[in-house]
């Protein structure tokens, strides 16, 4: 994942990568990512750390030094996800074939944001590469991002319970032998 990034960052001059985790409380973990990133040819100085965050309110308002989210493979965000998008921060993703890898695929399903799904690791590249450079259409999406998390099918309540009312009562109405 951090060759990848790598590779975004080397790709798109003057942009930066914020990396928000517990572990990079500790020196030891921080140095270690900062060793990999130069390997790769990525510089010290586009390259910002931080650890956890004394406040919810700070965690989400660390979102406004973000232009792009980058999310992480073979693991995908979720919550990290959904709070980025609802901070108006459009994701780009990795779909992978198993559960823990294809919930950045279904989130942004849910908000008609297929452009933003990778297939591999290239495609994860290209798009970062591409929705960077387009800022008119990226600083527009910005804008109308939290209002299309509202009024998507991830905050429809009401409709995900039917749903699910309907597949319990489908689920029970098929015979058993």
């Amino acid at each position: 994942m951090l060759k990848v990034w790598a590779q975004i960052l080397t790709s798109v001059p003057n942009s930066k990568l914020l990396i928000k985790t517990l572990p990079l409380v500790e020196d030891l973990c921080r140095n270690e990512i900062l060793a990999t990133f130069a390997t790769l040819g990525v510089s010290e100085d586009r390259i910002i750390l931080r650890g956890w965050t004394e406040s919810r309110k700070a965690h989400l308002d660390m979102c406004n030094q973000v232009d792009i989210h980058l999310d992480t493979f073979p693991y995908n965000g979720t919550t990290t996800t959904c709070e980025t998008l609802w901070q108006g921060v459009p994701t780009v993703t990795l779909a992978g074939n198993n559960h823990r890898s294809r919930v950045g695929l279904s989130i942004m399903h849910q908000l008609d944001l297929h452009d933003w799904v990778a297939k591999t690791e290239q495609e994860y590249i290209n798009i970062a590469v591409s929705k960077s450079t387009d800022l008119e259409h990226l600083g527009a999406l910005r804008q109308s991002l939290r209002e299309k998390v509202k009024t998507s099918p991830l905050l429809d309540y009401d409709a995900f319970i039917s749903e699910l009312e309907r597949q319990f009562t489908d689920i029970m109405s098929v015979p058993h032998k």
